[in-house]
């Protein structure tokens, strides 16, 4: 079964609603979200056109898509996984093996760590403490099992995995806030310098043990991951003044930060009019955000 990643499955259903409306938003405000994954309901939900409407016990993953792309069909379901992703975890597996040289008796050990890994939040406490504590047990027992230089050479490959999804985030960041400007060689490097240092800032915020269980680890994890952007964000909402509570305001209130910070960012980088045409895109994403989300 899927990891339920939030108390309220409507508010999922928000960060995807933002993603389909602020088209013009910027990579970190579309995302934020749209990674965040939710259990599989047992009742099939309505074909309600507004996802607000939806009872958070009746929300389906279907519903999520046709909010993202509203025209695109929507799949049968399966309990099953596809030949794709089961691929991808032997690809997962196959690389392990090549890069830290696992006997037969490691891998089986790794294979039931991974399996018991999935972090259940006890009575009370936070997801985000659920899966520190569920990252470092993992680690712990990934590093017990393998021999000296197996472990350096797993700790290597987290380093080097990390640095590379550092920099395709800051790429793409680049393409999406900055690719329809017409920047010079010198911008361009001034430009992804400043995306890439906001990007290890983040990223510093989140231990290498909880990478573990989330999207893009090293591991074979399957299906029940949460991305390191709805990981942040349950960080923000956590020790935000809502107690950790995932409503519209509260959602919005950190994404109006996040825009503020990000009218700003390029200064100094950037000439005058290109400035200005930057931060007019966040200025008519903050207009629709406040369409979703009024201001009190």
């Amino acid at each position: 079964m899927k990891t339920i990643l939030i108390s309220s499955a409507v508010s999922i259903a928000i960060g995807f609603t933002f993603g389909w409306m602020i088209r013009s938003a910027t990579v970190h405000l579309e995302t934020i979200e749209t990674e965040l994954v939710v259990d599989k309901p047992k009742r099939p939900a309505p074909r309600s056109e507004n996802l607000l409407d939806i009872p958070p016990e009746r929300l389906n993953p279907s519903d999520i898509d046709r909010a993202i792309s509203p025209n695109r069909p929507i799949p049968r379901e399966s309990t099953k996984p596809s030949e794709a992703v089961v691929n991808a975890q032997q690809a997962k597996w196959n690389r392990l093996t090549e890069v830290l040289g696992l006997d037969g008796a490691q891998a089986k050990v790794l294979e039931a760590a991974i399996a018991e890994s999935e972090p259940v939040p006890a009575e009370g406490q936070a997801l985000d403490a659920a899966y520190a504590e569920a990252g470092e047990k993992l680690q712990a027992t990934i590093l017990a099992t393998l021999n000296a230089d197996q472990a350096k050479a797993f700790r290597e490959l987290q380093k080097r995995t990390l640095q590379n999804q550092l920099n395709s985030k800051a790429m793409q960041q680049y393409v999406q806030e900055l690719g329809k400007l017409d920047l010079d060689p010198s911008q361009l490097n001034q430009a992804t310098e400043i995306l890439l240092d906001r990007a290890l800032e983040e990223a510093a915020a989140i231990p290498d043990s909880t990478r573990l269980l989330l999207d893009g680890s090293v591991l074979p994890i399957g299906d029940r991951k949460i991305s390191a952007n709805g990981f942040t964000l349950l960080r923000k909402l956590a020790t935000s003044n809502s107690g950790g509570s995932m409503g519209i305001q509260e959602i919005a209130a950190i994404q109006r930060a996040e825009m503020a910070r990000q009218m700003t960012q390029f200064e100094g980088v950037l000439t005058p009019a290109q400035l200005e045409i930057y931060q007019a895109g966040i200025k008519t994403s903050s207009k629709n955000l406040d369409m979703i989300a009024p201001r009190n």
